[in-house]
């Protein structure tokens, strides 16, 4: 690790593309959580930090191999989970446990039985495995037992996941290589931490860009940074590779892999200086990327022009047969009823502030002025589906007695 990381522990999470992903993975959390009387909290899992086999890359590997600190890459991202709360202060975990025991003991058992051909070699670790689900399930029957003895229980309460204190590695160790979705995480965090996190990272990606990071990596790094018009123009080679609908570019995380360019930094700064947008930091099987500018060129990609506003037609939302359509998106909440009926109401309407007995009314069913909080938590519900998929978080404005369309998103 290189002295500047020592004094300034910001700078090896931004250098190391994988720490940046979980960063903003974090921060991604910060902006779409609930903010109640800690702050803003978030629950995530360990799983929810993993992308792409981290047993691919180098970074990781070379780390866990070069510090002997890490006894895999999952343990070298939990264990960064854990560091990043000392080290950047930006979050406070408040619990860490483990969730659905009886489902993870399914799966252990099904991964032993579908690796039958080495169950042999690899009878041991399944073996204790199970030895360590089995005895957290103990854990909880003596939690639940607890719970009615004491008149404390209920579904939610019974549902909670098993938490430990410091001793969580103890109980957790042989479980985050085989069933890290199980490991269940809830944090609180810093506001203020948050914001000058950002105004770093923000600073040192245009360092990035301007080659001002060049010789700055990792000890063990075997070769030196490519120049940032290099990384673009191999980033724009890999693209090509890729199909391209509409305006929006599916990248797998393999991308991870490519020695090429710096995926995650290359993403971020294109982000920042509005060239694509990144659909969710979180998502499941690959990033959904739209490019604002297409065709996709060199150009566009480095180009410092200003991006011209969109029209009043662009910004402004529609709705029809269950499916909203808003900032080039085509959200569908037709399984989604509550949410697809107080859309259908507001849109009759959109620039019109509805009040709760205006709502009921246009439903037509006086039984659900007793279900006031199920359109309530809508609003709640409608505006996380946006932010999440456009990052607008004030698509609709609540009161207790009421609930419109932002002015701003209606034609």
């Amino acid at each position: 690790m290189l002295e500047d990381e020592l004094e300034n522990p910001h700078l090896y999470y931004f250098n190391s593309d994988y720490l940046l992903l979980m960063l903003l993975i974090l921060l991604e959390k910060y902006h779409t959580g609930e903010r109640d009387g800690f702050g803003v909290s978030s629950e995530f899992t360990l799983n929810d930090f993993i992308k792409g086999d981290p047993l691919n890359l180098e970074e990781i590997t070379d780390e866990i191999d070069d510090t002997n600190d890490y006894s895999s890459p999952n343990n070298y991202i939990l264990s960064h989970l854990i560091r990043i709360e000392g080290d950047l202060n930006i979050i406070k975990l408040r619990q860490i446990g483990a969730f659905k025991l009886g489902v993870m003991l399914e799966k252990v058992v099904e991964c032993a039985i579908k690796n039958d051909k080495m169950f042999p070699v690899e009878a041991g670790y399944y073996c204790a495995v199970i030895d360590e689900i089995m005895k957290l399930q103990i854990i909880e029957k003596e939690r639940n037992e607890n719970l009615f003895k004491n008149k404390e229980y209920s579904m939610e309460k019974l549902r909670e996941p098993i938490f430990f204190n410091d001793n969580y590695s103890k109980h957790i160790t042989l479980l985050i290589d085989i069933v890290p979705e199980y490991i269940y995480l809830r944090a609180t965090f810093i506001d203020t931490e948050v914001e000058a996190i950002e105004k770093k990272m923000r600073g040192f990606l245009n360092d990035f860009a301007n080659d001002l990071l060049k010789d700055y990596q990792a000890d063990y790094a075997l070769t030196s940074r490519l120049y940032f018009a290099k990384q673009i123009e191999n980033f724009y080679i890999y693209l090509d590779t890729l199909p391209l609908i509409g305006n929006t570019i599916n990248i797998p995380f393999s991308v991870l892999e490519n020695k090429d360019f710096e995926a995650v930094k290359i993403l971020k700064f294109l982000e920042l200086n509005k060239k694509i947008r990144v659909n969710k930091w979180d998502d499941e099987a690959f990033w959904k990327v739209d490019f604002i500018n297409t065709p996709i060129t060199i150009e566009n990609l480095i180009s410092n022009s200003k991006q011209a506003k969109p029209s009043r037609a662009k910004l402004g939302a529609k709705f029809k047969d269950g499916t909203l359509y808003f900032q080039d998106k085509q959200l569908n909440f037709d399984k989604k009823p509550i949410q697809k009926d107080l859309l259908n109401t507001l849109f009759k309407k959109p620039k019109y502030n509805w009040s709760n007995d205006e709502i009921w009314e246009d439903w037509g069913e006086q039984e659900f002025k007793k279900k006031t909080l199920k359109f309530y938590t809508a609003s709640d519900e409608i505006n996380k589906m946006i932010a999440l998929e456009t990052g607008i978080r004030d698509f609709l404005i609540k009161g207790t007695k009421q609930t419109k369309i932002n002015p701003k998103y209606v034609s």
